[in-house]
């Protein structure tokens, strides 16, 4: 329920119609009937992850965050990744997921680096930034942390308000605590 601005809330109807489908929403509306283990959301789109290991998304893909080369706004859940995700992180505009084989993967908007790589630019498919070894991640408006399996912790990103905890303030670092 709430806003619905770009399909956020996934209430669309599949394969259907879009009629109707981005209008804002008084009371709760059933986008599954289960399956569903974890959900994340940011400000212009929502994941689901289903207990089957798949990635679901809908919402906004202004910046490529619903990780397909899809030209419009998508107003109810798409399949993203099949199977293997065990955890999701999204916040605004890039999301990063982590397989069961330690992996991290994420997409969307990289301007400032939040993907990881040195690319800096939008990324509309997921790209796999960590190989092995992740435990956890997560993920602020311009920046994302990975707990690694050893304990350690990696950042990268903006670090314009210090959250990488480096010690500096800059645009866009990549650092290991």
């Amino acid at each position: 329920m709430g806003s619905n601005r770009y399909g956020r809330l996934g209430i669309g109807e599949i394969g259907g119609s879009a009629e109707g489908s981005f209008l804002s929403q008084n009371l709760p509306k059933k986008i599954f009937d289960g399956g569903i283990v974890s959900i994340a959301a940011s400000s212009t789109a929502g994941y689901l992850l289903g207990e089957d290991g798949s990635l679901w998304a809908f919402g906004s893909k202004e910046y490529g965050q619903l990780g397909e080369h899809k030209v419009s706004d998508r107003h109810f859940p798409v399949r993203i990744v099949e199977s293997d995700v065990v955890e999701i992180s999204a916040f605004e505009s890039h999301v990063v997921f982590v397989k069961n084989d330690g992996s991290l993967w994420g997409m969307g908007r990289n301007h400032r680096g939040q993907l990881g790589n040195n690319l800096h630019q939008e990324i509309s498919y997921p790209i796999q930034i960590f190989t092995s070894n992740v435990k956890s991640a997560k993920v602020g408006t311009e920046h994302t942390l990975v707990l690694k399996q050893d304990g350690s912790l990696i950042t990268f990103g903006s670090n314009v308000s210090g959250q990488l905890a480096t010690g500096r303030t800059i645009w866009t670092e990549k650092s290991i605590i």
